[in-house]
């Protein structure tokens, strides 16, 4: 039978081997010789297991989570490795590592590090050991992980910044092997995942094996069935993936998936999906898949995961890939970070952003109801909490925001309060919170709308006719609260807001618990440069909008301030329904997805019935729908709105 793991030349297939300068084959061949014979020692095994068990914190749980499970309609198991010592699965290698440097006389340890997870575990059993710990981590790295940088510090190892090249993982490696090769007597180097010259890979496979090996265990405890459907773990250089798969690699009755970093999007030029972007190579000692120019110089990578930037992959992963062993998947920053919240939301476990990568496997593949998933929770989302703050803007989040991160397929209704009667608007948000729309956007009627189309235009001269202004509008509302949890936006054009005063009318709108505001007239400079700030004094979001038109540049200006989605016009025109969308329409809602914004996409004008909805939503997050309902209250009243939103869905 073929074997997926290592032969006695350090291969996995065509991928592995010890491609190294001469001045290094002194060190690797010393590791050659002597790891398998010391690890499998008896007194190794002892102490290493005693450490796992009292220091560690083993065996970490294999948590079954019910509310996604629920949700997806399948077994889902998380193996919580973030509950590790030190918050990550990396401290499992590294006390192998430190074990085996004392059995060969070591006394300086080096590493290296990107997120700063390994750092930290290499820095705590150097001083567990009392031996010397320098870690080598890129400048950007410390700047974004400065809480690791700090416990690295702490724990009495030196840090020394990597200041060439992209000055992140893949630098940091390289300062590393530097170090060692002038330092190759007293010095052993850790490095924190399956890659490198052989034997690092099988040697950090086999220490973090104990992941897969215990999921054995505890899924016949649990399941009365020792091997999972799926295993599935995120990929960078790999190693928390090997420990999960490592039992597994030659079973071919348990499915692998990897899970890549595609950053901005794999045709983006900012991406680390190695798998894609990649092509034979050699990296660090290491013949493996690599994202490297047409004559061979290693590209950048880039994902906002900073464990996940590495321009390769581990060779036991290039082989599980070539060979079609294990399944390759690619997930953006944008699907990532939002499983970050997604986990932390409907769990109570917040993720290292190498980890919400994994999850994000669940939106993108269909799983049966009795599959068992066992995914690979990495580590803790500590180190990655300004990350998410500044992405999410967390200290600026409400209703609309959670919205999103809960739902697929967003429906959004548009009505003009004051239509068809002037008391109506309180019944409608009513109708509308028990159909299971998603958001309501009350439209402030205005003598002079200029990007509405006809029928909405028809509404707001009702809607002034019969009495509607301001202050009627919030005093009809400032019970709102009473009838509906629902994200609740005003939709209104800039004059009669500046005529009431932005401050005062920002205010009522928090009084009445309104979450975000639609001004089509406000230009987004003049939001950003005057009004933004009074805008998040009162937790008020601003959407705007953006039309097949709207210049790339000016878009990726209106991502960057947006704290909370972007409505996309359908069409440079006025409001109104359509039946079909046609081919032009379509491939701009394709090309606005594929720049792969932070902001989430909600499609209006035209959309009306569930052709409509359909085509919007394979493209978006979801759609707004204004002249179709005011048309449904128009012609059948409030009492049809429950009908009107089933013919949607």
């Amino acid at each position: 039978m073929k074997t997926h793991n290592v032969d006695s030349k350090g291969f996995y297939g065509e991928f592995g081997g010890a491609f190294i300068p001469e001045m290094l084959y002194p060190n690797v061949e010393e590791l050659r010789n002597n790891y398998l014979k010391i690890s499998s020692s008896k007194s190794f095994k002892n102490e290493f297991n005693k450490l796992l068990k009292d220091y560690v914190g083993r065996p970490t749980p294999l948590y079954f989570a019910k509310r996604l499970s629920e949700k997806y309609n399948t077994k889902i198991y998380l193996k919580r490795e973030d509950l590790c010592h030190t918050g990550a699965h990396k401290i499992n290698n590294t006390i192998g590592q430190i074990l085996l440097a004392k059995k060969l006389g070591k006394k300086r340890i080096i590493a290296e590090t990107g997120a700063g997870q390994h750092g930290v575990a290499t820095a705590t059993v150097c001083a567990l050991m009392g031996v010397k710990c320098i870690i080598y981590m890129g400048d950007v790295d410390i700047k974004r992980q400065a809480p690791n940088v700090a416990r690295m510090k702490m724990l009495g190892a030196e840090v020394r910044p990597a200041t060439s090249g992209s000055k992140t993982l893949k630098d940091a490696t390289n300062e590393a092997i530097r170090d060692w090769i002038n330092n190759p007597v007293n010095t052993h180097y850790i490095i924190g995942s399956v890659v490198g010259p052989h034997p690092y890979p099988d040697m950090v496979a086999r220490f973090q094996s104990v992941i897969g090996e215990e999921t054995i265990n505890q899924l016949q405890e649990i399941e009365n069935k020792s091997t999972p459907d799926y295993v599935i773990a995120c990929v960078g250089g790999g190693s928390n993936a090997a420990g999960l798969f490592y039992p597994f690699l030659d079973n071919y009755d348990v499915k692998i998936i990897c899970v890549e970093a595609a950053g901005k999007g794999i045709d983006t030029g900012e991406s680390a999906a190695t798998s894609i972007l990649g092509k034979t190579g050699i990296i660090h000692g290491s013949k493996t898949l690599l994202m490297q120019s047409n004559d061979g110089q290693i590209t950048e990578p880039y994902s906002i995961s900073a464990g996940l930037d590495y321009p390769g992959i581990g060779p036991m992963h290039a082989n599980l890939f070539k060979s079609k062993r294990g399944e390759f998947i690619s997930i953006t920053d944008q699907d990532a970070m939002k499983w970050g919240l997604i986990l932390s939301q409907t769990e109570g476990i917040i993720p290292a952003i190498e980890t919400s990568h994994a999850f994000a496997v669940l939106d993108k593949k269909k799983f049966k109801p009795n599959d068992i998933i066992v995914f690979n929770c990495s580590g803790r989302g500590d180190k990655d909490l300004d990350t998410y703050i500044e992405y999410f803007k967390l200290w600026f989040m409400n209703r609309i925001n959670k919205t999103f991160i809960n739902k697929k397929n967003i429906l959004s209704i548009y009505f003009t309060a004051g239509f068809p009667k002037l008391q109506d608007t309180m019944s409608i948000i009513k109708e509308l919170n028990n159909s299971g729309v998603d958001m309501i956007e009350i439209g402030l009627p205005f003598s002079d709308p200029l990007a509405d189309g006809p029928t909405i235009q028809e509404s707001s001269t009702i809607a002034l006719s019969n009495g509607m202004n301001t202050n009627i509008l919030f005093d009809q509302i400032k019970d709102l609260r009473s009838v509906t949890e629902l994200p609740v936006i005003i939709m209104g054009y800039l004059n009669p807001i500046i005529q009431y005063g932005i401050e005062e009318f920002c205010l009522k709108c928090k009084e009445c618990q309104i979450d975000g505001l639609i001004i089509p007239d406000l230009p987004v400079d003049i939001y950003h440069d005057q009004y933004q700030s009074i805008f998040k004094k009162y937790n008020l979001h601003n959407m705007f909008l953006i039309t097949p038109q709207t210049s790339e540049e000016r878009i990726r200006f209106i991502d960057e301030i947006s704290e909370a989605f972007i409505y996309m016009v359908s069409s440079f025109s006025t409001t109104g329904a359509q039946k079909i969308f046609g081919d032009e329409t379509v491939n701009y809602f394709k090309r606005i997805n594929k720049m792969n914004l932070k902001a989430p996409l909600l499609v209006g004008f035209g959309i009306s019935n569930q052709e409509t909805c359909r085509v919007a939503t394979e493209n978006s997050d979801g759609v707004i729908i204004g002249s179709a309902y005011i048309n449904c209250l128009k012609s059948s009243g409030i009492k049809a709105t429950k009908k009107f939103i089933e013919g949607l869905r």
